[in-house]
């Protein structure tokens, strides 16, 4: 397929298959955002429901938002098809949106915003992101926790790039970014190392520019049996029983081990593109290769560089 080129300079990317429950919900609230002028670029995956009818249905309310790209194209998963349609669409700038949530009128508005502000503090070509929280909802879109992010564990100020490859704080559809992070992403060797497109494209913001959160929930995350990717909340005492049983079972060790390597293969990434930063380069390049240090070494390394997470760092450093 030929690569579309907007002349709209804000693109909003939506990866769709066998959304007909909640579609709906979310394009009015597409259409309902305020003082942003953009588009709206769908890949169908291969939907068996009444997705495609609705999103034509769209298409002829609002033919200066929304398009359909039609082809024969099947990418299998949500992250395939989102760094499809990334390799697809051309724009200023860009935003990842999921089939079954529904965004506040100013959702795009101050992301951007925030987005734009980052601009005014870095170079030009740096690859820039900016993400926001959502609330957390059942599938009525009743409000279930206030804070996704916090739901997860994790810090809206954990944008280093040591703190990314731990523990991402950023869902994708609560992500905008530039050009030239969506030109650096797409320079990626290998997509099966890397878990989702969401962390591949922020890690790359924050290895080779910069990252901001909106500490504000601005849009609604609906939990529901057919996320591909969910929010669950865990409590201190939950985690110690999980930790408990998963070691009972022999199965601790195996996750640690599984989390460690799915972590390294992300930085193995990272340095495999072109121009990595000397010092990025050298904090990654010892990350992915423990056996080189003392475990009082890994522990100091790790703490300097900030591979931390929200609570529990220490516990981090000791097995990692």
């Amino acid at each position: 397929m030929d690569l579309l080129v907007t002349m709209k300079k804000i693109a909003v990317l939506m990866a769709t298959y066998n959304g007909e429950a909640y579609l709906v919900e979310m394009l009015d609230s597409l259409a309902a955002q305020k003082n942003v002028e953009f588009c709206c670029y769908i890949h169908d995956d291969g939907s068996v429901d009444g997705t495609l009818d609705i999103i034509q249905n769209y298409i002829f309310r609002y033919p200066k938002i929304f398009f359909l790209l039609e082809d024969d194209r099947v990418c299998g998963s949500a992250k395939e098809n989102f760094f499809y349609l990334m390799e697809e669409v051309e724009a200023d700038y860009y935003f990842f949106a999921d089939q079954d949530d529904v965004w506040l009128p100013d959702k795009m508005e101050k992301t951007y915003a925030a987005l734009k502000e980052l601009e005014k503090r870095s170079y030009d070509k740096a690859p820039l992101a900016a993400f926001c929280d959502m609330y957390v909802t059942d599938q009525n879109l009743n409000v279930v926790y206030p804070s996704f992010i916090q739901s997860i564990g994790r810090s809206i100020s954990h944008t280093k790039y040591t703190q990314i490859v731990i523990d991402n704080p950023a869902a994708g559809c609560t992500m905008c970014f530039n050009r030239n992070c969506r030109d650096k992403a797409l320079e990626i060797f290998d997509k099966n190392n890397v878990e989702m497109h969401d962390v591949w494209c922020l890690m790359v913001a924050a290895v080779f520019g910069r990252v901001c959160g909106v500490d504000e929930p601005l849009s609604y995350y609906r939990q529901h049996e057919h996320n591909e990717m969910g929010a669950s909340h865990e409590g201190i005492g939950q985690k110690i029983q999980r930790n408990m049983e998963d070691a009972g079972e022999g199965a601790l060790l195996l996750g640690k081990e599984a989390f460690r390597r799915q972590k390294f293969l992300l930085a193995e990434e990272i340095l495999k593109l072109r121009d990595v930063p000397k010092k990025e380069a050298q904090i990654l390049e010892t990350f992915v290769h423990p056996e080189k240090q003392s475990r009082f070494q890994r522990i100091l390394f790790l703490k300097k560089n900030e591979f931390n997470r929200r609570n529990h760092s220490i516990w981090l450093w000791l097995w990692l």
